[in-house]
């Protein structure tokens, strides 16, 4: 289990809608991700090769 503090979220607007941004860990790109991801039901990946699934909800 890794603590969710340790992950950056924004929550942001994407074409007028509610949207969630992290950061990845490894290469601090930022990518959006969606509900699913952000619930932890499926993983978020990253091009450098993090692939992890957690629950970022608070």
């Amino acid at each position: 289990f890794m603590n969710k503090t340790q992950f950056e979220v924004k929550s942001v607007l994407l074409n007028g809608k509610p949207a969630k941004k992290f950061k990845c860990p490894d290469c601090s790109v930022w990518g959006y991700i969606d509900d699913d991801q952000y619930n932890g039901r499926i993983s978020i990946q990253c091009s450098c090769g993090f692939h992890k699934t957690l629950n970022l909800k608070k």
